[in-house]
């Protein structure tokens, strides 16, 4: 089932100026545009993507400054308070950190107590942002993924490698990670 989108009594043929387009809607409310014959979803996670992108720049500027900081003169007074101020600023980014353990049996003794998952989340609402990834046994990041969510939609990974080496923005986001407490 199709309903045609009413632009305040312009037809979505007229409002987007093509002459074989149309606005639509599918059985679920999810917007589409007919070009021609063929049916395109629109990208609802478009501004929830842009915004993953800003966040791991600001991200990546963070950490660029921690390095900068671990790199100059470890001697001095003013490197370790540099060091600080680049940690606290960290701190401060994350709205929360959370973790959770592993899969096990309700009542076995699976449960060992310690996280095996972790997730930051950066912000929240249409859209909203998180780095989750797994802990290794010492409760220290091993894996770090960007993920994106609007309203109604799951959260998705989304990957920021495009013209960068593999691997790139996961040891970013990773140096990140580090810089927060998980456990014993």
């Amino acid at each position: 089932m199709r309903r045609t989108i009413n632009y305040h009594g312009a037809s979505a043929r007229e409002h987007l100026g093509r002459q074989h387009d149309e606005a639509m809607v599918d059985s679920y409310g999810n917007p589409t545009v007919v070009v021609g014959d063929h049916e395109q979803e629109t990208d609802k996670l478009a501004s929830a993507r842009s915004q993953a992108k800003a966040q791991f720049e600001s991200i990546k500027e963070m950490v660029e400054a921690l390095h900068v900081a671990h790199n100059s003169d470890n001697e001095t007074r003013g490197a370790s308070e540099a060091i600080e101020d680049v940690e606290r600023t960290i701190h401060e980014d994350a709205l929360s950190v959370e973790v959770r353990s592993d899969w096990y049996c309700p009542g076995g003794d699976g449960d060992s107590g310690k996280p095996f998952e972790y997730c930051i989340l950066l912000c929240t609402g249409g859209p909203a942002v998180r780095i989750v990834g797994r802990l290794n046994e010492h409760c220290e990041p091993e894996s770090a993924q960007i993920e994106c969510q609007d309203w109604f939609t799951p959260w998705t990974p989304v990957y920021l490698d495009e013209g960068e080496r593999l691997g790139y923005s996961e040891e970013i986001m990773l140096a990140y990670a580090r810089c927060f407490y998980y456990g014993e």
